[in-house]
């Protein structure tokens, strides 16, 4: 037989029954408030983080648009550093020019005056014999010492040229195998020499 309770029990667990859904509505309406709150704050750092994600595409695009001038720069500067190495270079082939010919005006005021010496001393033996075992005293060494000096030069520029000259033929032939006759240290020159022609042919179209 099932026992009833009294009516003090019902009231009680009526009463405490009451306080455990008064304190569960009372969560249940502070989970809501904290919901709402975290989905204001959800949309706040969306709006956060979209900004910083624009700020930093504007930053990265701020960054190559740099980057291109920079780039630019550069190659101003070389173009310009160019210029200005051609400048100096045909500056220094002028001077370098005008050098050469007064070695060789000197080198030529240098052979008449060694004949105009022989012949002195001929005249003076043919008109006194005592002069006939007379020793002619030795050119200074300056001349001999900086003329040994500059000879390799003088070979050295020759066999450039000659090397460029090559260069460019086997550059502008559309025979592959003119390079490669070339020697070994000169077929990268030439194949260079040949894509900056190709290029510049596709430029110029």
């Amino acid at each position: 037989m099932v026992r009833l309770m009294r009516r003090d029990e019902v009231e009680k667990r009526m009463q405490g029954l009451a306080e455990r859904r008064a304190e569960s509505e009372r969560d249940l309406r502070e989970a809501e408030t904290r919901l709402s709150e975290l989905e204001d704050e959800t949309k706040a750092l969306q709006g956060t983080l979209a900004l910083r994600q624009r700020a930093v595409e504007d930053l990265a695009a701020y960054e190559r648009q740099l980057q291109q001038e920079l780039s630019k720069l550069e190659i101003e500067e070389a173009q310009a550093a160019v210029i200005a190495a051609v400048a100096a270079r045909d500056a220094a082939v002028a001077d370098a020019a005008k050098k050469a010919g007064e070695l060789r005006l000197a080198h030529d005021l240098l052979d008449e005056r060694r004949g105009e010496l022989t012949e002195a001393v001929k005249a003076l033996r043919r008109l006194d014999p005592h002069w006939r075992r007379m020793r002619v005293p030795a050119e200074p060494t300056e001349f001999d010492e900086e003329w040994r000096s500059a000879a390799p030069l003088v070979e050295q520029e020759l066999n450039r040229q000659l090397e460029s000259e090559l260069v460019a033929q086997a550059a502008g032939s559309d025979n592959p195998r003119h390079i490669e006759s070339l020697p070994t240290h000169l077929q990268a020159l030439a194949r260079e020499r040949r894509r900056t022609m190709i290029q510049e042919r596709r430029l110029s179209r």
